[in-house]
């Protein structure tokens, strides 16, 4: 979902919620609970804030909740297949911090192919505020790595079609299983 005038790439409140949002949701999917977002949406809703500002927030924690209760009832652990739950829901910001996470400790070929996912959802991330050539720029080296190194993420069974959307530039993002 795109939120008219939410700007986080030129918009310093917007990219300070869309951050903090993120960060604490991370803690939440660590712990299995929402307070850690909600905690942090309090003091930015008790300031009477902008309705597009409000409209992102509470749209976030909506997806955020219905990824945690999907997360739970199926008992997905692994953050990598929580990723892809975010993805679903199109939480690309947080599929790049949540696959960032592990990214950072991992080494080789597999980091290059972690790499390609963090790529691939900042291609969405850019298609979604409308930032066609930094998009484009993003999904040709998520491309070039998920093409090489796609046998290094078993749990993306429909890597080709993420590819061939990401070639594309295809606005509405594949599913991913």
């Amino acid at each position: 979902m795109i939120h008219s005038g939410f700007d986080p790439f030129n918009d310093r409140l917007a990219r300070d919620i869309r951050n903090t949002l993120s960060k604490s949701f991370m803690n939440s999917l660590d712990i299995g609970k929402i307070n850690p977002v909600t905690d942090e949406a309090d003091v930015f809703l008790s300031k009477g804030l902008e309705k597009k500002y409000v409209s992102y927030i509470k749209d976030r924690i909506s997806r955020y909740m219905s990824c945690l209760e999907e997360i739970k009832t199926n008992s997905i652990n692994d953050p990598l297949r929580q990723a892809l739950i975010l993805w679903n829901k199109g939480l690309f910001f947080e599929v790049h911090e949540r696959v960032e996470d592990v990214w950072m400790t991992t080494t080789g070929k597999n980091r290059k192919a972690l790499q390609g996912l963090i790529r691939a959802a900042g291609t969405y991330v850019h298609l979604q505020n409308d930032n066609i050539k930094a998009a484009k720029s993003m999904a040709e080296k998520a491309v070039e790595a998920l093409s090489r190194y796609h046998n290094k993420l078993p749990f993306l069974r429909n890597y080709k079609d993420l590819i061939q959307h990401l070639k594309d530039l295809n606005l509405d993002p594949p599913y991913l299983n």
